[in-house]
């Protein structure tokens, strides 16, 4: 927090946003300790304004200083409004999103290979990149100004978030079941070339994304680990999401088609430990099932970070995660949306209530996974789990002005607002999300999206459904 200026001349800045409160996010707890004497018990600032001069905030002050000592290129007023920190999609797959609604009530099993790897094989190509830019709209309305994506043609991913503004996470991929090059390592090397291409740009970042051990072989994992090490990019993948993949592993039950693609007949993190991942920065989507020894590794490791992603686990039937049991491990926990092919939506306000609901209901304790800690999910520890702590995630002097305001108390579904975190938390929609600001670019204003056309988007979307709708395509080998 800036101390107070005093000066006689107005400092020349783009950006002064003066709301009703601020969520800086930039506390471990709810419990604010005494050097954060200007905020309130649940770590809130009450009409502060934020500074922003070159895509940095760099001063958090109460309004009237901000008026007194600033000349802004823009004065934002949202005297209805809270600002807090962009949310972080720390697992997605963008290209997605035109399989939304498309197949309903299949295990994921099922699911993947007789609906989106047919769909995806046959017809990629032509649809990613009205796809990409669908679930990018989406997401910016949602107040995501970060994702991490898995999606199988990076290049794309990069140009349309350049072109659109917003943060991304981009995945090299790797799974032994694709058509695009002659072997694995030459799909890597393929997305290896794409973060040489996009790595300057200053909201881009990327990782290794091997899709999960049920499609990548313990030669490619080798090779992953070895790169992450020499490379200083994290992993992302897809680890124990099913019971049946955990069951199917440590049997080697070649029936299953979750079955892991080793020789080693073990759960799928006993066996990724063997081959060393565990001593790399893991971004592990999912984990739903876990034992206590499992549990002990991931605790013990650490760059270990779990990606909970409660709609989709619930709705391809996977189970509920046992958040709880990670965060009292010391375990750092993010939330993600997953596809919306999967979840129907990509709306992180319902994965932050999802989140401190099934916690509580799980433990019949209703102090379980309060609201602040859920969103420090979508906040401060996702942009940990992400390695991107030092750039984004809290509201703080000198990182990146990537923020997100809701309108708290124009909406009667929010008021009274006693608490603001707690109406984020548990009353607020997507629809109050109103503006985002990546790098302070302004991609949403009063809930019209400034980088992309809406109407375009969706005359593609109306083009791509008469055609995907009527399409017949076989069960995937």
């Amino acid at each position: 927090m800036s101390s107070l200026l005093v000066s006689n001349i107005k400092e020349c800045v783009d950006t002064c946003i003066h709301a009703r409160w601020i969520i800086p996010m930039d506390t471990l707890s709810s419990a604010v300790g005494a050097d954060h004497h200007n905020r309130n018990e649940d770590g809130y600032l009450t009409n502060y304004s934020l500074v922003i001069h070159q895509g940095v905030i760099q001063h958090i002050l109460p309004r009237e200083t901000t008026l007194r000592n600033f000349q802004a290129k823009e004065n934002v007023y949202l005297d209805n409004h809270c600002l807090l920190p962009g949310f972080i999609n720390a697992h997605s797959h963008a290209g997605l999103s035109f399989f939304r609604g498309l197949k309903e009530e299949q295990n994921l099993s099922k699911w993947l290979r007789e609906t989106i790897w047919p769909m995806e094989d046959a017809y990629l190509e032509v649809y990613l990149r009205d796809a990409t830019f669908l679930a990018i709209a989406e997401m910016i309305r949602n107040g995501i100004t970060c994702f991490n994506d898995m999606y199988w043609v990076p290049r794309n991913t990069c140009q349309v978030a350049q072109q659109v503004g917003i943060r991304a996470m981009v995945g090299i991929v790797a799974i032994e079941f694709q058509k695009e090059c002659n072997s694995t390592l030459e799909y890597i090397a393929k997305g290896e070339e794409v973060w040489k291409e996009f790595g300057q740009c200053s909201h881009l970042h990327f990782c290794y994304a091997p899709h999960a051990p049920y499609t990548v072989n313990d030669e490619t994992w080798k090779v992953i680990v070895s790169r992450s090490l020499s490379h200083g990019l994290p992993i992302h993948t897809h680890l124990h999401e099913t019971a049946e993949e955990c069951e199917a592993s440590s049997k080697l039950d070649r029936q299953s088609p979750v079955c892991h693609l080793s020789d080693n007949p073990s759960r799928p993190l006993s066996n990724l430990k063997r081959l060393g991942l565990l001593d790399c920065h893991v971004i592990a989507a999912h984990m739903v099932h876990f034992d206590k020894e499992e549990l002990e590794w991931m605790a013990s490791c650490k760059e270990f970070h779990v990606v909970h992603c409660p709609t989709s686990n619930m709705k391809l039937g996977c189970g509920f995660c046992p958040l709880e049991s990670l965060l009292d491990a010391g375990i750092n926990v993010a939330l993600g949306t997953d596809s919306c092919a999967s979840n129907n939506s990509l709306d992180m306000l319902q994965e932050i209530k999802l989140a401190a609901l099934l916690a509580k209901g799980r433990t019949r304790d209703a102090t379980s996974v309060a609201a602040y800690e859920s969103l420090s999910m979508a906040t401060s520890r996702a942009a940990r789990a992400l390695g991107l702590q030092h750039k984004i995630g809290t509201l703080t002097t000198g990182k990146e002005a990537d923020i997100i305001a809701i309108d708290l108390k124009s909406f009667v579904e929010t008021n009274p607002v006693y608490h603001p975190v707690s109406s984020i938390v548990y009353s607020a929609k997507r629809e109050q999300i109103t503006d985002v600001w990546v790098q302070g670019r302004r991609l949403l204003r009063n809930r019209q999206l400034t980088t992309i056309s809406l109407d375009n988007v969706l005359k593609q979307v109306e083009r791509w459904q008469a055609f995907l709708g009527v399409q017949k395509v076989g069960n995937h080998k």
